[in-house]
């Protein structure tokens, strides 16, 4: 399952920590050895009879999601060569069994695209209004031009809107009632160069303070295997202690010590267990949560929203600056450093208006605002919480001009033809990519309790799992004639975000069925592999009236599930669903595993597996053999495309029922 590009080992701390700051182990020496792929070819039955699936080869959708999580293959990442061995993997796979390439080959390569690099056009000068000419050109190395813009060329006079943000105050039902800050008010942007503050007031860089916590995390895993084998109690108390005491440091600055608890830095009652993050930042989301002050959309906060609230009202460019306030620790303010252009990927709509990025020491030299420092002015507005917006005295122009820098990904596809309606189109998908290694990827070693470190998040249940047993549904399809016709979608860079499905779902292939046809129903499995007490989850049902009536009908096979109406946005159901295709999304939970090293063979429920296949064959059957799946629009935003988990919203729960089927 995706998530944004964020530190490994704090991931399943994410949306919390996103939402307060804007606002037994497996044999690792055994490789598993890949299915036989010698198979013989399966024959297709006459197209104008209809043939049934076979029933589902759990052995074999076991046989592959073990070497799909295997060492061997390195955890998949998208970015590495062991993607390729893996899309490979199944190609063969689905050639053996007999089932069709979507047009000349199983492989779909897509462009993704990873940075940019820029030229030597790129500009920045600053000057006195009218003496423009006569201003200061910035060094090359110390701006940037962002991609959250389109390249290009503006000149203006230059505006200070603060962090370029508003908020506006709730009545007890939620509706908003009156606007609490607005960096907008009394500024005028037509026309004007904007010069705009990141982030939020009294708020970090978000991402400084993953990676800080994910240090906090490894340098404990790496001390607490000695003590923990040496069975230390006093040694393990000590790391919890100063685990807790860095923590403590780092999140002070932005919520107040005195919002902490007393006992916050002090080791839990049995000081042998983990690290336990969730518990410890639970305070610091409270703290958050309870502070004044306005409250911002998280949404408004990225550079490109902030670019296209700035173009809305005028503005032809923007000059970004990251205020010394807005660092984790000193050491990073006095660094300042400008992000990398080769990490810096280009969003999906980039805002209209060209931007940059210089460093607020820059900032500091280069402009007053009603005689202050921008430095000064940020901290005025994170002490008040009162907006300091002002024009300048200043003009600039800048030359935002780069290269996108990209690298091909390999979806990977095969079909079934319809017999009666081959231009009606289901897929049924998963991805396959994971997060690779620790020197190769985006994984969070551990260490093990003999003091090694697991370099690879193998990924057996993200997403090893929903692609095994796409891979079982669609040999079990080789010599079906359902109705319509059938797509077996592999993704990749659904971890980076939903890369693999959204060009699918947007540039479809040129070739049968996708040629003459279209998709009528999605069906998505990521994370299906640790069927626990939660259960399962089964996502976007309120995409259509007919799945409801389906899923009772086919029944819940001995598992508490969970029905909701709402459209996670973070697994490769989204990109069709903004498509406005009926989606369903089947999810066995997060978990402590979950993008780290632990993900590993040993840790699937096979039995849960087999129950879950089993109803997805079912589902997919009927919708296949011609069920009506008619699209339906969100009865409000709670219940469209959203950043929560099934079951995250209550409100949006259509029901759960027990293992033996009763409502509850």
């Amino acid at each position: 399952m995706a998530f944004s590009p964020i530190s490994p080992a704090l991931r399943p701390l994410a949306p919390a920590l996103c939402v307060v700051l804007t606002l037994g182990c497996s044999d690792k020496s055994r490789v598993p050895v890949p299915p036989d792929t010698d198979a013989p070819t399966a024959a297709h039955a006459p197209s104008d009879e209809k043939a049934e699936p076979s029933a589902l080869d759990f052995e074999g959708m076991f046989e592959d999601l073990a070497y799909l999580s295997s060492d061997d293959l390195g955890g998949r990442y998208s970015l590495s060569d062991d993607l390729g061995r893996a899309a490979r993997h199944l190609a063969l796979r689905l050639e053996s069994a007999g089932l069709r390439p979507v047009g000349d080959a199983f492989l779909h390569p897509f462009p993704y695209e990873t940075g940019v690099a820029a030229t030597a056009d790129a500009a920045v000068v600053v000057g006195k209004r009218g003496r423009l000419d006569a201003g200061t050109r910035v060094d090359a190395d110390r701006f940037r031009p962002l991609p959250a813009g389109r390249p290009g060329k503006a000149r203006g006079e230059v505006v200070f809107v603060g962090y370029g943000l508003t908020a506006r105050t709730k009545d007890g039902d939620g509706a908003a009632t009156a606007t609490a800050y607005d960096d907008f008010a009394g500024v005028d942007l037509e026309g004007k160069i904007a010069l705009v503050l990141l982030h939020a007031p009294r708020t970090p860089d978000t991402r400084a303070v993953f990676e800080r916590l994910e240090r906090i995390a490894e340098a404990f895993d790496r001390d607490a295997g000695p003590a923990r084998k040496a069975k230390d109690r006093e040694a393990m108390a000590a790391l919890h202690r100063k685990a807790r005491e860095q923590i403590a440091a780092l999140v002070e600055p932005f919520v107040g010590r005195k919002a902490l608890p007393d006992d916050f830095t002090q080791p839990p009652e049995d000081p042998m267990g983990d690290l336990d993050m969730m518990a410890i930042l639970g305070p610091v989301f409270r703290a958050w949560q309870e502070r004044g002050g306005p409250k911002f959309d998280r949404q408004a906060l990225s550079t490109a929203a902030k670019l296209q609230a700035l173009a809305e009202r005028g503005a032809v460019g923007a000059i970004f600056v990251q205020g010394p306030a807005s660092y984790v620790d000193a050491q990073a303010r006095d660094r300042a450093a400008l992000p990398d252009p080769k990490d810096m990927r280009p969003p999906r709509d980039p805002a209209p208006i060209p931007a940059v990025q210089i460093g607020w020491k820059e900032a500091d030299r280069l402009f007053r605002v009603r005689g202050k420092k921008l430095s000064d002015l940020q901290a005025r507005i994170d002490t008040r919480l009162v907006p300091a917006s002002a024009p300048t005295r200043y003009e600039a122009e800048i030359v935002s001009d780069f290269t996108k820098l990209s690298t091909p990904m390999p979806n990977v596809l095969a079909f079934v033809p319809g017999r009666e309606r081959p231009d009606e189109i289901v897929v049924v998908g998963a991805h396959y990519d994971h997060i690779g290694r620790a020197d190769g990827g985006m994984c969070n070693p551990i260490r093990e309790d003999d003091g090694s470190r697991d370099t690879v998040c193998n990924g057996a249940d993200d997403n090893a799992s929903g692609t095994a047993m796409v891979l079982a549904l669609a040999r079990s399809y080789a010599s079906a004639r359902p109705k319509r016709s059938v797509v077996f979608a592999f993704f990749a860079g659904e971890e980076l975000g939903l890369h693999g499905s959204r060009a699918l779902a947007d540039h479809p292939p040129k070739a049968p069925p996708f040629e003459d046809g279209k998709v009528v129903a999605m069906i998505n499995l990521d994370m299906v592999g640790r069927l626990g007490p939660k259960g399962l989850a089964i996502g976007g049902v309120g995409s259509s009236p007919a799945w409801m009536p389906l899923l009772d009908r086919l029944g819940n096979r001995g598992m508490k599930i969970l029905y909701e109406r709402a459209v996670a946005s973070r697994s490769d159901q989204a990109s069709f669903y903004r498509h406005e295709i009926p989606v369903l999304f089947f999810f066995t939970g997060i978990h402590r595993d979950y993008h780290r090293a632990g993900d590993e063979f040993d840790g699937i429920n096979r039995d849960g597996m087999m129950r879950i296949g089993a109803l997805v064959a079912d589902t997919v059957w009927a919708v296949a053999d011609g069920l009506d799946v008619p699209f339906s629009p969100p009865a409000n935003p709670d219940e469209g495309l959203v950043s929560g988990l099934p079951g995250s919203n209550p409100a949006t729960v259509e029901k759960k029922v027990r293992s033996d089927g009763t409502a509850y």
